[in-house]
């Protein structure tokens, strides 16, 4: 009935996810329908939920190394097809890092000849590595890591040393147990003994042969965590280790041979700006990915919404469903949109960042054109963009997912709801690559930049300026207006996209010149600058936050333009869909910052009414396509590993079905019986007897009990 009564082709939102071809579509599925037929049985999952950690990391290798087979079979040509190998797979793999930190990290810091010994080895996976940066007392203050790296002039060797510890290296993924390398970030003492700052050392960690650590590294696993736990999270200490200097990171710098001599590498700006890119492509996956993860669960509470019932319609004998509650629509609705945004937040971000690091190697090979000069103020920006996005897309998606499992009642509390073990794994991004409330200094740090520009552009200059063609662009306009006395007001159609895009642009503006006043007034009052912007630390969050949000609304209203231009693979009905959700995205976060609007004066009291009104038009445009728009993400049962989100609705089979499975009820009696139960049970039958007994004895009334028989 909910698919029936949906108002577009959901096969065709498919497509456009998939990347606007219908081929894209039919190859992910090809590559998936090759996991879930494997004959091996490596990737079924069906007993994961009960089994030990051990056995599941076990798994996961195995799953790896069956993965990497597939890869060669199904001829995968490039980063997205193996990106859709690792989805279909369906669980973590202890080979992640490698992939996303350890690889990048030797393309970007290492020279060429490093390049072509280490990348040959790292993509046959006869080298599995790690990035060790985190130390057990230090994480994002990288100037604070304690583990040295000291040039040793005898022997042409740095010396790798853990001094305290809470220099331990600790956390790093796929440290613990399987990999024999890592890219250890460590103090740099060069030969003249002169302390250098940070740097990058590859640092074997066990044997090639064995895969025993080797002499004086001591490395291991965390231990269990919330989540993640297929992932072999570890730690590590290095007791005066040795390293060739060329293990060293040479791309930007290097220690001269003999002399122990520190040498900065005389590369081009554009080089330079390579490297900045690239320590951003994980920020900008994490924010791509949240609106894949938040999908996921939300597709299980929008089916099991749809299915479970409760209460009786009227006076019949009809039971309503969950989802026709609006507390229910106005939970999962803007999570069901928000998917949507952030995954077009999160691959805008991501092209653009290819896009800018293209013309950079242009111009670093010296064969690029003026259109591709890419000046500082547009990587900062992008630094700016990928620091808020991930931010509010993690935080965003983790909050999300567990609001998904409450609006499931007691059954999304069961692990075979898919939704606990979604929800542990995903915890770790909010704080990996970046605690969030870290990332809203770096964000803030770069947008006032834009105000001296802003306030030039408010007493009347309109010269061109650096922020051009950025995502900051609007701030520069924006904040002159509010500086020279105009105030944005909320439209009257408070449904209108365009609308609602300009007044989150105006929060972003208002908040952001909030920041920059604070300052100026703290640096007028002598106050120490480093107790100024401690002060307006929550101040720079809001600021951050709504730039974020003011992005992903303009990139969902973008995203639509170019479809309604006839070029993408979306029809009207299809459209108009996408823009019922870019509308209730908008919406939800007005409303849900109300008092921002209302303080900066771009609405009056007597419309908060109206904008609460708006919210629940905008969910009633959006409820009967809510099944529809889940499906067109076109997770597979195997995938969302979910009694509650199966496609088929038919989940209370599915949910006694996975009970039954459970080890603990694998024998009759139950484990324990014999060697506890039983005991309690038959002692506890014989000091019954012993008080009824007693009680004869004394002549009390039989029969009586409770708190009659207390008195």
């Amino acid at each position: 009935r909910e698919r029936s009564g949906a108002s577009f082709d959901a096969s065709l939102v498919t497509n456009f996810l998939d990347g606007g071809r219908p081929d894209l579509t039919a190859r992910r599925r090809f590559i998936e329908a090759a996991v879930l037929s494997d004959p091996s049985g490596i990737f079924d999952h069906t007993t994961d939920p009960y089994v030990d950690r051990n056995t599941r990391h076990v798994r996961a290798l195995g799953r790896m190394v069956r993965l990497s087979d597939l890869a060669r079979r199904l001829k995968v040509k490039d980063e997205v097809e193996f990106q859709w190998l690792v989805d279909a797979v369906g669980d973590d793999l202890p080979t992640a890092l490698h992939w996303v930190m350890f690889v990048p990290n030797i393309e970007s810091l290492c020279d060429e000849e490093q390049r072509k010994y280490w990348l040959p080895r790292c993509k046959h996976l006869e080298v599995i590595g790690c990035y060790a940066q985190t130390e057990l007392g230090h994480g994002s203050n990288v100037r604070a890591l304690e583990t040295t790296a000291t040039y040793d002039k005898e022997t042409d060797e740095f010396v790798l040393h853990t001094p305290s510890l809470t220099g331990s290296k600790f956390w790093p993924g796929t440290l613990g147990r399987t990999a024999n390398c890592a890219m250890v970030i460590a103090q740099l003492v060069d030969g003249e003994g002169i302390h250098r700052g940070v740097h990058n050392f590859l640092v074997p960690l066990r044997d090639p042969e064995t895969h025993l650590p080797l002499p004086g590294v001591t490395v291991g696993d965390i231990g269990p965590k919330i989540g993640y736990n297929n992932m072999d999270n570890g730690f590590a200490s290095f007791d005066k280790v040795r390293v060739p200097r060329r293990n060293m990171a040479a791309r930007f710098s290097k220690v001269l041979p003999g002399s122990g001599k520190y040498v900065a590498a005389k590369v081009s700006e554009a080089t330079r700006r390579i490297h900045y890119i690239t320590m951003m492509y994980v920020r900008a996956h994490i924010s791509h990915e949240s609106g894949k993860n938040l999908a996921r669960g939300i597709t299980i509470a929008v089916r099991y919404s749809c299915v479970r019932r409760q209460g009786f319609v009227g006076d019949t004998d009809e039971e309503r469903q969950v989802m026709d509650y609006l507390t229910q629509q106005q939970t999962l609705l803007p999570l069901l949109a928000s998917a949507y945004a952030l995954r077009f937040a999160g691959r805008r971000v991501l092209d653009r960042l290819r896009h800018t690091e293209a013309a950079l190697l242009r111009q670093a090979e010296g064969g690029g054109s003026a259109a591709d000069a890419v000046p500082k103020e547009r990587v900062s920006d992008l630094h700016a963009s990928t620091s808020c996005l991930k931010s509010f897309c993690s935080g965003l998606t983790a909050d999300g997912l567990e609001k998904a499992r409450k609006c499931c009642g007691g059954h999304g509390f069961l692990v075979s709801s898919g939704l606990p073990e979604l929800i542990g794994t995903y915890l770790q991004n909010p704080t990996v690559e970046g605690d969030n409330a870290m990332l809203h200094q770096q964000t803030v740090r770069v947008l006032l930049k834009v105000l001296p520009v802003a306030s030039a552009r408010a007493k009347g200059s309109r010269q061109t300026h650096v922020w051009e063609d950025a995502d900051c662009t609007y701030l520069v306009d924006g904040c002159a207006d509010l500086l020279a006395g105009k105030m944005p007001t909320v439209p009257e159609d408070l449904l209108d996209l365009d609308g609602l895009c300009a007044v989150h642009r105006g929060r972003a503006c208002r908040l952001l010149l909030q920041v920059g006043g604070a300052l100026r007034t703290a640096e007028r009052a002598k106050v120490p600058p480093e107790e100024a912007w401690n002060e307006s630390l929550p101040a720079m969050a809001a600021a951050s936050t709504a730039h974020a949000t003011a992005l992903v609304l303009d990139t969902f209203r973008k995203v639509l333009e170019e479809a309604e231009r006839g070029s993408s693979c979306l029809g009207p009905q299809e459209v108009a869909s996408l823009r019922n959700l870019a509308v209730l995205f908008g919406i939800w976060r007005m409303e849900a910052t109300m008092a921002d609007f209302l303080e900066g004066g771009a609405m009056g009291p007597e419309r908060a009414p109206e904008v609460r009104v708006a919210l629940r038009e905008a969910l009633r445009k959006v409820r009967p396509d809510a099944v529809a728009l889940a499906d067109a993400w076109d997770f597979s049962d195997f995938r969302l590993k979910s009694a509650l989100g199966r496609y088929d609705g038919d989940v209370y089979p599915a949910i006694i079905e996975a009970s039954r499975r459970d080890p603990l009820n694998a024998t009759e009696p139950g484990p324990g019986y014999r060697e506890h139960l039983r005991g309690m049970i038959l002692e506890g039958r014989r000091r019954r007897q012993e008080e009824e007994a007693a009680k004869k004895d004394k002549g009390q009334v039989k029969g009586v009990t409770g708190t009659v028989a207390r008195l």
